[in-house]
């Protein structure tokens, strides 16, 4: 399976209304020192991947942080780490940020680092991004600039479903609008037009309400 952004192409109508490379690796100058190896992967595929971005970070005050990059084979190595409890996440270009312990939706798991202890096989799984794409038109089917799409997503809240703004994205000089690292989901559209633009320039002084586009949901129909 490819690790691609899997994208939905879509189009919103306005509807007018009234109203390695790792980091090298450092000798380790006391007994006291520790640290930590593993992989980060494709969740989906289990693939290694290369050239994500891990990093360690304290979870004391001193908020301590291990940056590295994970070589050829997906592998990475901290080395001379001082004791303590640790977050450790990554990041690729593609993938949605992914935790240890946690994916990219739960708590992350904290590693706790004693002296001299050398923690490995430690695997991040990250999850490919979801994209969603298209364009917006007006009534008549013309390309719309002046507009901002926002992305919901469908949501248990104590026992009942609710939809709740996720993401959102703005549209280019073409009408296209591309929102995406997107987890896994049911996903709603709405396009909503730029109000201030609308009143300055559709509300005629003799029409009461004023004729102006109105917030549209994906699909419109």
């Amino acid at each position: 399976m490819s690790s691609h952004p899997s994208t939905l192409e879509c189009a919103l109508l306005l509807v007018g209304v009234t109203a390695g490379i790792s980091a090298p690796f450092q000798a380790e100058t006391s007994p006291h020192l520790g640290s930590v190896r593993g992989t980060v992967t494709n969740a989906v595929t289990g693939e290694r991947l290369s050239k994500a971005y891990v990093l360690l970070s304290s979870t004391s005050a001193t908020r301590a942080n291990y940056p590295v990059v994970t070589d050829s084979q997906g592998r990475f190595r901290i080395e001379s780490v001082e004791p303590g409890n640790y977050h450790l996440q990554a990041e690729r270009q593609g993938f949605l940020e992914g935790h240890y312990g946690g994916g990219f939706t739960g708590s992350a798991v904290q590693l706790q680092l004693s002296a001299g202890q050398d923690l490995f096989d430690l695997n991040i799984a990250l999850t490919p991004q979801a994209v969603i794409a298209g364009h917006v038109t007006d009534p008549d089917g013309d390309i719309w600039t002046h507009v901002h799409v926002n992305v919901f997503r469908s949501v248990w809240t104590h026992g009942r479903r609710q939809i709740q703004g996720w993401s959102s994205g703005n549209v280019n000089d073409r009408g296209e609008f591309r929102i995406g690292d997107l987890p896994p989901g049911r996903y709603y559209l709405r396009a909503d037009p730029d109000y201030a633009w609308e009143k300055t320039h559709r509300h005629a002084r003799d029409t009461q309400p004023p004729l102006l586009l109105q917030p549209t949901w994906y699909p419109d129909h």
